[in-house]
């Protein structure tokens, strides 16, 4: 047993111990590639929420691995075999597909060791504990702030409820930002971003008639492929004047290339050249033209089109609010928005002198639930932040993880603070019609919040002696559930 300390000796050990697994790796699939390489595709394109679920014989394998590790494995494996020049797949048969199936198990660690390394750049571990067999003990990180936090990371990806309502539109919002995306669009990519969004569509289309294949399957998982030769006269059809083989390129997925951006993978099926479609970047969310744009968008801060998408992003969270409030089936009223001002309501200027604006506010959303009012902030302004979270590929700073909490603070006083104005200013709340027993402020988020979180909430007030706001801040469903379960109560009682 050796102890490695020092944080660059620690990432060395982790790096050395993932080329030994990986070369284990190659090891155990030598000769039978193509065989991998089947098994490899069919569990990478059906993973399911955090599971991957293989179904065999009409029975379903499940393995309970977050589904970031298991696709950093399998994706890894899957490089493994493309590098060498491998794109032959072999159909096997259901008992040797168990065999490969239980290899690819074994070789999980390679997922844990690339995620271990990335986490090391972030947040270092600063000894382990090695033997012959390689990494058998990590030091625990004593960082109580990522302890805290990697609670929130586990949960802000969960929540697909405003992902997938605000990617299904993305007509409206393309049409809303209109020649200004798509003159960054093609300035920046060189390429038409009508072609994306139609090529988009058109793969969402394929995912979607792929999977119904799958449901009518009773037996086994159909392998999912696509002819090379069909799929280039379809795909012009969808084209502008963009070169349809310069798509092809930047679609074809090679070794550490980005699922979400490349998700065609290259193979040959019985001699002919053929794709393989990764249909979980389509459904059930369309992560792909998303991700083209906000990469674009991350990539060069300066583009006209950022600020303007941005300002679109939060106001379809409002419509997504109101949306969603009134599928609720809750017994609620939503009164809409309210502008207030100290000319109009002169009785507010003591509550001023703790808000930002000095002339008066504006409430997002006033929602009115038997005697009890909710005063709601919609907070949806940050996509690049959402899609990292949703994505949870990307490992949050501590520097940046400490700037979004903050703004979590700022949000919740500031709803407080006019929470309370209105429940002080008795003549304003008559004439306005708000009157109620309890007023409850509620910071309402696109995505589950640093503070959201339960572990985040007592590491800021336990250990930093942070005096939080009463507001509460949470997503649409959780609003809905807290209020269901409010009704629920009160029905029993």
């Amino acid at each position: 047993m050796q102890i490695i300390c020092g944080k660059k000796k620690v990432e060395k050990a982790i790096k050395k111990q993932l080329n030994l697994e990986k070369e284990k790796f190659r090891s155990r699939i030598k000769g039978r590639e193509s065989k991998f390489l089947f098994v490899l595709l069919q569990s990478l394109n059906y993973v399911a929420g955090r599971d991957l679920l293989i179904k065999q014989d009409g029975m379903i394998d499940k393995i309970n691995v977050p589904a970031y590790w298991l696709i950093l494995s399998l994706k890894a494996m899957l490089d493994i075999i493309l590098r060498s020049r491998i794109t032959a797949v072999q159909v096997v048969g259901k008992n040797e597909f168990v065999q490969i199936f239980t290899v690819l198990r074994e070789h999980l660690a390679i997922g844990f060791l690339l995620h271990m390394l990335h986490m090391q750049k972030i947040y270092p571990l600063h000894a382990i504990k090695v033997n012959d067999a390689g990494i058998v003990e990590a030091q625990e990180r004593s960082d109580e702030l990522y302890k805290a936090f990697k609670s929130w990371v586990d949960v802000a990806g969960l929540d697909p409820h405003w992902i997938n309502w605000y990617l299904s539109s993305f007509a409206e919002r393309r049409a809303k930002v209109g020649n200004l995306l798509r003159k960054n669009f093609k300035e920046t990519l060189h390429v038409e971003p009508d072609d994306l969004y139609n090529i988009s569509e058109f793969f969402k289309s394929v995912s979607e008639d792929h999977l119904e294949k799958a449901k009518r399957s009773l037996s086994t998982m159909p392998f999912l492929y696509i002819k090379r030769k069909p799929l280039k006269m379809k795909f012009r059809k969808h084209m502008s004047n963009t070169d349809t083989q310069r798509w092809f390129e930047l679609l074809k997925y090679k070794p550490g290339r980005d699922f979400y951006k490349s998700p065609l993978i290259p193979i040959k099926f019985n001699g002919k050249k053929a794709y393989v479609l990764m249909t979980w970047v389509f459904i059930p969310s369309n992560h792909f033209w998303g991700t083209w744009i906000t990469d674009m968008l991350l990539d060069n801060l300066k583009l006209g089109a950022r600020g303007k998408w941005a300002d679109q992003y939060g106001k379809t969270f409002q419509n997504y609010t109101d949306e969603k409030l009134a599928e609720s089936g809750l017994p609620i009223t939503n009164l809409g928005s309210r502008k207030i001002s100290v000319d109009e309501y002169p009785e507010i200027k003591p509550w001023l002198n703790k808000l930002p604006q000095k002339e008066g506010f504006e409430v997002d959303r006033l929602i009115k639930y038997d005697k009890v009012l909710f005063v709601v902030s919609c907070k949806a302004n940050d996509f690049l932040y959402d899609r990292k979270a949703i994505r949870r590929a990307v490992i949050f700073r501590k520097e940046e993880i400490e700037k979004r909490v903050t703004k979590n603070l700022e949000d919740m006083a500031e709803i407080q603070v006019v929470t309370d104005c209105i429940r002080s200013c008795e003549e304003m709340r008559k004439e306005l019609n708000l009157e109620a027993d309890r007023f409850v402020p509620v910071v309402l988020t696109s995505i589950v919040e640093p503070l959201g979180c339960a572990e985040v909430r007592s590491y800021y007030s336990a250990r930093r002696g942070v005096k939080l706001p009463e507001a509460h801040i949470m997503t649409i469903p959780q609003f809905i559930d807290m209020v269901n379960t409010w009704a629920n109560c009160d029905s029993t009682q």
